[in-house]
């Protein structure tokens, strides 16, 4: 009787997913190429899956019911739960959260005791433990004092390698954690690090451009891991002048609005692709705030690591004539940015994303598949074995830090 009433649920859930998603894409045929459509498909193993279809993978939103009375109602990519979704066992468990390439990865977002104690903090000590753990080689993102997954990874990896990963459920390791932290500063360099520093960039075949990095053995691509700087769109042009370059990898916080408009006018003019690694140096891809318009900006693009957006703002202003001013000068912004999305072809909805909060927004795993483009197998071969040099260079610099 339960199996009965959920596989009557399912079929309710499974119509009214039909009648949301069909407004948006074509039945797909009852034979042939599954493409852009939305239909149902039984398999061999007698899994019915009803949903969203791209090149005959499962591909957006939909549901699988599983011939034990399992079913999973959700995000797909490639024929994998990747997204939010639900997975309810037929015994009634329920796993409700993300997942990725079929395997969970954690419920919906829960501030845990490390967040607590980090929003607790004085916005004065928030940013100089973030500025410590910069310092150390454990944080690569903005020193904005707000709490986000690369100050998570960061505290994550001082408490594994200073505290022995005490465990962090337990509120005075939390403490002792943040307190040892914002107290901390990082060791000055080394005659032995700095000559360890040359010998890496001497065996990489490295050439600095701001913040750009070129690899000889990757001729024809750039990688950017850095803090968007001024002057880094001049150093770029540099760096093509020098270099027959093809491929952007990003992987930044964020910085400079305008270098990173001016930097995403030049790889939209020369036709470049843009690639988010699944790793940076110190920890996941992750290309956010002004380094979005340098990925939106590829003729084609590739995400794997996480890309975020979020409002512009301009500082306080403290009396009339200067709130005008930062009012004029915060909407040209806006009107930039909006120009030149517009002519990267980016979708509209994205700018409902950017322009809703203050807060960094990371694109759902069906919202990159939108995003994303067609790539050849020539492309899917750059980026992996960009992913391979960042994976020795990331080995290299752990040598030097541990």
């Amino acid at each position: 009787m339960i199996r009965m009433s959920l596989k009557i649920c399912l079929t309710v859930m499974a119509l009214m997913l039909s009648a949301t998603v069909s407004l948006a894409l074509p039945a797909c045929p009852s034979i042939g190429h599954f493409n852009n459509c939305f239909g149902t498909y039984t398999y061999n193993n007698g899994e019915t899956y009803t949903g969203e279809w791209k090149n005959n993978l499962s591909n957006g939103q939909g549901t699988t019911i599983f011939a034990n009375g399992d079913n999973y109602v959700g995000q797909y990519k490639n024929n994998a739960f990747s997204g939010q979704g639900t997975f309810t066992y037929a015994n009634g468990t329920v796993q409700k959260g993300i997942w990725k390439n079929d395997r969970f990865l954690y419920a919906y977002e829960q501030k845990s005791l490390l967040q607590t104690a980090f929003i607790n903090l004085s916005i004065a000590n928030r940013k100089k433990l973030q500025s410590n753990l910069k310092d150390l080689g454990l944080y690569t993102s903005s020193i904005d004092g707000l709490y986000g997954k690369g100050t998570a990874a960061a505290l994550t990896a001082y408490n594994k390698k200073h505290l022995s990963a005490s465990d962090l459920k337990v509120t005075e390791n939390v403490k002792k954690l943040m307190d040892k932290v914002v107290a901390t500063a990082a060791k000055p360099i080394t005659d032995k690090e700095a000559e360890l520093f040359k010998q890496i960039k001497e065996d990489f075949g490295l050439n600095y451009y701001g913040g750009f990095i070129h690899f000889d053995k990757l001729p024809n691509t750039l990688f950017f891991f850095n803090d968007i700087q001024r002057h880094d769109s001049f150093e770029f042009r540099k760096a093509l002048r020098n270099h027959d370059i093809e491929l952007i990898v990003l992987s930044s916080p964020g910085g400079n609005v305008y270098e990173g408009l001016q930097t995403a006018g030049i790889i939209h003019d020369k036709n470049l692709k843009t690639y988010i690694p699944k790793k940076s140096l110190y920890g996941s891809g992750n290309c956010a705030s002004a380094c979005s318009f340098m990925f939106f900006a590829g003729e084609s693009r590739t995400a794997e690591g996480d890309l975020g957006v979020h409002q512009f703002y301009s500082g306080k202003a403290s009396d009339e004539e200067k709130i005008r001013a930062t009012q004029k000068r915060a909407q040209f912004t806006v009107s930039e940015i909006i120009g030149f999305l517009n002519e990267f072809e980016t979708p509209p909805w994205v700018f409902e994303r950017m322009f809703q909060q203050k807060d960094m927004y990371y694109f759902k795993e069906s919202e990159l598949l939108q995003l994303e483009t067609e790539i050849s197998e020539e492309t899917k071969a750059q980026h992996d074995k960009a992913e391979s040099f960042i994976s020795d260079f990331r080995a290299a610099f752990k040598t030097i830090r541990d």
